[in-house]
């Protein structure tokens, strides 16, 4: 659905307003249930008149704002019995006839993580019998985690024929019916099916739409509390070890977030000229990976007369342990264990300090042309890359060119990042991952960038 894209905002299109109170900040976590130990623990008391000099937070800090006076989100947890299911109308189009709006007939708990309007609240419990359309893959996570019946729904609903799509409406039902009376009759089976729902209301029109099923285990460190935290993190950071952040440019749709913040103070490398330590904070509110920050780095690579930062980044595979990781809370996280690991102005320190001596390794194996070779291989062989024709064509061009030194490699790389940006914030992020690991030439990353669900 065209509503629920993703915006991405560069620093051309900043307020330019250079500073934020922390007192204004606070507004993020206003709703949250771990305001008061997010505070303690961040030492805020005492600091909130002091201003957050980070060129771009007051841009984001609004972004976020608006995201939130724009939807409404809360979580539902009920059993399957008091779950009811819509399919279209038979004069619908047949995308409509695919899918399935769902409601509640009641609930055991429903949360509202980012809204502590009681008003607003109660308006929400009264309408739990109005239908929400999925958007998303909700849908196929209802059908997979419920029943596991998935591949078969799919198929059906996939199907013109109105008799097949018919099928998985009165399949729910016989479950929905099943349900209704073993919950009725504890005694005849003990197992009640419990899920956990994201639900949204878009306030202008009050429709409703099923975001993500969550797990049972699910805690709210939501996009409003992953900005609060990074900004007084970095805050903190530049303080205390004389830094100074900027925000390079940031990305986000309802349920999720990405910002580079990057340290403006850079080193200069003989062969690559000035690198620039980047903070990367990423939050997607409906799958396990949460809340992190991780450190990469940009080389002001000059293009045609311009500085172009090249960024680079190394894919994060979860069995491994990296050396760049400032910050990794998931939804599953207990809030002790999530709020212990917020102090996080050491290991910013650290990791840049650390991905600054890994950066004399750079380009150390092969020659130029051998590692621009590599690149265009990369970029090829990557699925998540669905470049446009367009696209694919200015890169056939540049390629041509000689990379007849590490420099102009360097610029080769920068005018392909300015190309491969244009097809969107997705395609940008898996292009940091292949600088990375051309640079340091080691393995491919992974095309698998989607993280699961945060289910059980």
């Amino acid at each position: 659905m065209s509503q629920f894209t993703r915006v991405t905002v560069s620093e051309s299109e900043f307020d330019g307003i250079p500073a934020i109170r922390i007192q204004k900040l606070l507004s993020l976590i206003s709703a949250s249930e771990f305001k008061d130990k997010i505070m303690e623990h961040l030492k805020v008391a005492g600091h909130e008149k002091e201003y957050v000099a980070i060129a771009g937070a007051s841009t984001l800090f609004n972004r976020v704002e608006e995201v939130k006076r724009k939807y409404v989100k809360f979580d539902v947890l009920t059993t399957f019995d008091q779950v009811n299911f819509k399919l279209a109308a038979e004069g619908e189009n047949q995308f409509d006839r695919s899918v399935f709006r769902i409601s509640f007939d009641g609930y055991e708990v429903i949360k509202f993580p980012d809204n502590d309007n009681i008003d607003v609240q109660q308006a929400i419990i009264n309408d739990l019998n109005k239908v929400g359309e999925p958007i998303y893959d909700s849908q196929n996570q209802f059908f997979s985690k419920v029943f596991k019946f998935n591949i078969y729904a799919n198929q059906l609903l996939n199907n013109p024929n109105s008799a097949l799509i018919n099928i998985v409406d009165s399949n729910l039902k016989l479950l929905k019916s099943y349900y209704t009376g073993v919950n009725a009759n504890k005694s005849v089976n003990k197992k009640v099916i419990k899920h956990h729902y994201r639900m949204l209301q878009e306030v202008s029109t009050g429709k409703y739409f099923f975001r993500a099923m969550i797990s049972q285990r699910y805690q709210d460190y939501n996009i409003g509390m992953s900005v609060f935290v990074a900004l007084l993190s970095l805050h903190h950071a530049a303080n205390e070890h004389k830094k100074n952040y900027i925000i390079r440019e940031f990305s986000y749709t309802e349920s999720t977030i990405s910002v580079i913040f990057e340290n403006t103070k850079g080193i200069i490398d003989k062969r690559l000229g000035e690198v620039r330590f980047q903070v990367l904070l990423t939050n997607n509110e409906t799958t396990k990976g949460a809340v992190k920050l991780a450190g990469m780095f940009a080389i002001m690579v000059q293009v045609d007369g311009n500085i172009v930062p090249l960024e680079a980044s190394q894919q994060q595979r979860s069995q491994k342990k990296y050396a760049d990781k400032i910050l990794s809370i998931s939804h599953a996280h207990k809030p002790e264990t999530a709020i212990a690991a917020m102090n996080t102005v050491t290991l910013l320190k650290n990791v840049e300090e650390q991905l600054f001596k890994e950066v004399g390794k750079i380009g150390t194996a092969k020659t130029s042309e051998q590692l621009k070779d590599l690149f265009k291989e990369r970029l090829g062989n990557s699925k998540s890359l669905a470049s446009s024709e367009a696209t694919h064509k200015q890169l056939e061009s540049l390629f041509k060119q000689q990379a007849d030194s590490f420099l102009k490699l360097l610029e080769i790389m920068g005018k392909a990042q300015l190309i491969i940006e244009q097809d969107g914030a997705e395609a940008k992020e898996v292009l940091r991952h292949i600088v990375h690991s051309v640079l340091f030439d080691t393995e491919a990353p992974s095309d698998n960038l989607e993280e699961d669900s945060d289910g059980e």
